[in-house]
């Protein structure tokens, strides 16, 4: 085996935010785009001091920290083909999908909007661009002299993050498909939650990893996390913090009177909260990703209304 992983590291908005180049001995491949900066901030410099030149991009999910790049690489390398999961590809592809879809996606239904400054960020950091072609968990990436890595579809914080994990070494490149107990800024205090969207994903997620047990997990927001203990530690984390938004929402039903998914942020926040009050918003995708496994699991029903409120529909110790 012969081959590199780099990690490409830049400041965003106080929180670090990591590309993955793999150079091999055949081809260099990037796991994720940035921003619409990072082309040329990041990812050029680093292609000119290794004396490379980009043969794919591999887009790990539907969001603009992410993917928000993609046409900048595309203009830097004119043809260049880029790779995403079939459920993720269409909001790739449109940072106005990805904020109808994604952002603001419990607008009519749940009353709750992004901030406009934050849509305005959203797109000064999108650069659409083309996915060419979809790959999918079983996937090989051949780079060359024996170096293969093995693609994993991992959802749960969106419908199709891609992961890539190395045989050979045990390495797995998740990007955002753990989240820990919070996202955490440069300096390691938590900025907002866990912002996983289906639950039952997120923990069968977990529950993959933890069975594959990488002995280096590499993540796009958090140090590289060394070691087969503390990668275990890190899921153990994670899941933890799903476990403990669940019982928060359980127990704001427990009252008896139906609430609305916001008036649940605030009561799960309360419960929750390890980041400044100010970040409560970003609860939104847990919070209704549980409501909307726990009436899966007939333990919540809405009740109705605009914006919906919910209401518990059994006992709370009765769940499978």
């Amino acid at each position: 085996m012969s081959g590199t992983i780099h990690r490409l590291s830049e400041p965003l908005d106080g929180r670090e935010l990591c590309c993955f180049l793999l150079a091999g001995e055949g081809r260099t491949v990037l796991l994720d785009a940035g921003v619409a900066a990072t082309p040329a901030r990041t990812v050029a410099p680093a292609l000119r001091r290794l004396g490379r030149q980009l043969d794919l991009v591999v887009v790990s999910h539907a969001d603009v920290d992410h993917s928000g790049g993609l046409g900048a690489l595309q203009r830097l390398r004119p043809g260049l083909p880029a790779a995403a999961h079939a459920r993720d590809r269409e909001q790739i592809a449109s940072v106005e999908l990805m904020l109808a879809r994604r952002y603001r996606e419990f607008r009519d239904e749940h009353a709750i909007d992004q901030e406009p400054a934050f849509v305005a960020w959203v797109r000064d950091n999108a650069d659409d661009g083309a996915v060419t072609e979809t790959v999918a968990d079983g996937d090989r990436l051949d780079l060359g002299g024996g170096w293969a890595l093995d693609v994993l579809h991992l959802p749960g914080h969106t419908p199709g993050h891609l992961a890539l994990h190395d045989p050979a070494d045990g390495t797995a490149i998740v990007a955002d498909a753990v989240l820990g107990a919070a996202a955490r800024d440069g300096d390691g205090r938590a900025a907002f939650a866990p912002t996983y969207r289906d639950v039952a994903d997120y923990r069968a997620t977990i529950a993959r990893l933890r069975a594959l047990a990488p002995s280096r997990l590499l993540t796009s927001h958090f140090p590289v996390v060394e070691g087969g203990d503390r990668v275990a530690a890190f899921l153990d984390e994670s899941e933890r913090a799903c476990d403990a938004i669940e019982r928060a929402v359980l127990d704001a039903l427990a009252g008896g009177a139906p609430r609305t998914a916001a008036e649940l942020i605030a009561a799960v926040a309360e419960r929750v909260r390890s980041w400044p009050p100010a970040a409560d918003g970003t609860l939104a995708q847990p919070v209704v990703g549980h409501l909307e496994e726990l009436a899966a699991r007939g333990l919540v029903a809405r009740a109705g209304g605009r914006p919906v409120a919910w209401r518990l529909a059994a006992d709370p110790d009765a769940r499978p």
